[in-house]
């Protein structure tokens, strides 16, 4: 007797541990949905991961096992895991009001997007989920993918509901939102300006930036030593270099130091100009011809030139002002000096701009940003039969002002 006890209470404890067993088994076996298969190589791309962002897209992608009709994605703050309880607390999954889809057609019910009229076959079957707004909390959430044959996915609610057993395909995703990489770089304002007696435009090897500006004297006259003549207009030049980053460009001026009121060439330290600047009342006007014969002194800027072999090197961006480079008729051409107008304007008084000014008078201006730009100016000159013998001379001070 006490033997067949002892053999029952034995069957009595292997029957108990195979209830047990059982009892382990059975959610695992909800889980794997019967008649289902795992959706391969699943995956969301967000076009915006930081939170609370809005009118991103979800790319849904996955390859599909059993063809279906309807796709359905469920969105939840806690687990990924088919017919586990679904956290939609609103912070922690995406906002779909207003969701649109690539294909089908789309239909909202708080955490669920559901998706009917598809052809869900294949490998890399595809749809885009657009004007999705992130969850504003930092950090994962999930998603639910299960697709369903033509009015399979109508009964299914979320979450725990029963009648995800129904699906065809399913799968878990995990996606999650991340603050952006700020990144803050510095570039300083910049303004890089020269004159140079020499031409510093690429066209000499070597010789293509303001480091290799010579000290600029301009000696006007023919013949050795030069000498000015009544019967010609001579010429000398110049060259200026600008670069600058300034957005809205850079302006040029022109100061001169004589301080005579014709803002001409003086044989006499400046006081008195013989060889006058040759806009006669200096109200601005545009630049004019020289006569020879008509004492005479001016300026004129050619327009700007890029620098031969230089990097990003920029051309015809800096221009000659219009009262040192005239536009009409055919005489702004450098290559023709015999045709070339000049200015000299020497307006003067309160708010004026002219070479006897404060801050001098423009000569020529960008309105962009630009790189090694050269500008030829060319300096001419006539005396008259009756001007005074002697050496005469001027001084011009350029003063570059970029517009940031």
């Amino acid at each position: 007797m006490n033997i067949k006890r002892t053999m029952l209470g034995r069957a009595t404890a292997l029957l108990s541990a195979f209830a047990i067993a059982v009892g382990a088994v059975v959610p695992l076996l909800a889980q794997s949905h019967v008649g289902a298969a795992q959706l391969q190589w699943r995956e969301i791309k967000m076009s915006d991961s930081r939170p609370s962002a809005t009118g991103v897209t979800y790319h849904v992608e996955f390859d599909a096992i059993g063809a279906a009709q309807e796709l359905v994605v469920e969105f939840c703050a806690d687990t990924p895991l088919i017919g586990a309880s679904c956290d939609t607390t609103a912070a922690g999954i995406p906002t779909l009001t207003g969701a649109t889809s690539s294909l089908g057609t789309p239909a909202v019910t708080g955490n669920l997007v559901k998706i009917t009229g598809l052809t869900v076959t294949g490998s890399n079957y595809s749809v885009d989920l657009g004007g999705i707004s992130n969850p504003s909390n930092l950090g994962s959430f999930y998603a639910r993918l299960l697709t369903f044959t033509t009015g399979g996915s109508a009964a299914y609610s979320g979450g725990s509901d029963a009648d995800y057993v129904t699906a065809v395909d399913y799968g878990g995703l995990a996606l999650s939102t991340v603050q952006q990489v700020t990144i803050t770089a510095r570039v300083m304002e910049t303004l890089t300006f020269c004159v140079s007696g020499d031409k510093i435009d690429g066209s000499v090897v070597g010789v293509d930036n303001c480091a290799d500006a010579t000290t600029p004297t301009v000696d006007i006259g023919t013949g050795t030593p030069r000498v000015l003549s009544a019967s010609a207009v001579d010429r000398d030049s110049a060259w200026m270099q600008l670069s600058t980053n300034a957005t809205h460009g850079a302006i040029v001026r022109m100061k001169a130091t004589n301080t005579c009121a014709e803002a001409g060439l003086s044989s006499t330290g400046g006081a008195a100009c013989s060889i006058p600047g040759i806009n006669g009342g200096g109200n601005g006007s545009a630049a004019a011809a020289i006569v020879a014969g008509t004492a005479g002194f001016g300026l004129f800027v050619d327009h700007g030139t890029a620098t031969t072999g230089a990097t990003n090197s920029t051309s015809g961006k800096v221009f000659g002002d219009v009262n040192y480079h005239s536009s009409t008729p055919a005489n702004a051409n450098i290559a023709d000096p015999a045709n070339l107008h000049y200015g000299m304007d020497r307006q003067s008084g309160t708010g004026a701009q002219g070479v006897l000014t404060v801050y001098g008078d423009p000569i020529a201006a960008s309105t962009e940003p630009v790189s090694q730009e050269n500008n030829e100016l060319v300096f001419a000159a006539t005396s008259s039969l009756t001007t005074p013998a002697g050496i005469y001379t001027g001084n011009e001070i350029l003063i570059a002002t970029g517009t940031f």
